[in-house]
């Protein structure tokens, strides 16, 4: 093997995570809504929710379904008390 094609290797192997698209689940403090969203959480209004980035948007979406600080009270199962 050449150098040069172990130079070619090394460079597509530096890239190649950097080109994969990732995606956050992100947390709208003062709505208390969620979304998933291709760029991380910016300001002080925003937090990121989950486990960090999802190497794809159909797994960022499945976990925000199941997350309860992303769910509003009235779409949850629970029924409300009565007296």
């Amino acid at each position: 093997m050449s150098i040069r094609s172990v130079a070619i290797a090394c460079g597509m192997f530096v890239v190649t995570p950097a080109c994969a698209a990732q995606f956050y689940i992100v947390q709208d403090i003062k709505k208390q809504s969620c979304t998933v969203s291709e760029e991380s959480p910016k300001g002080d209004d925003q937090v990121m929710v989950g486990e960090g980035a999802y190497g794809d948007e159909a797994s960022a979406k499945s976990d925000l379904k199941k997350m309860l600080v992303c769910t509003p009270p009235e779409a949850s199962n629970e029924q409300p008390a009565t007296k």
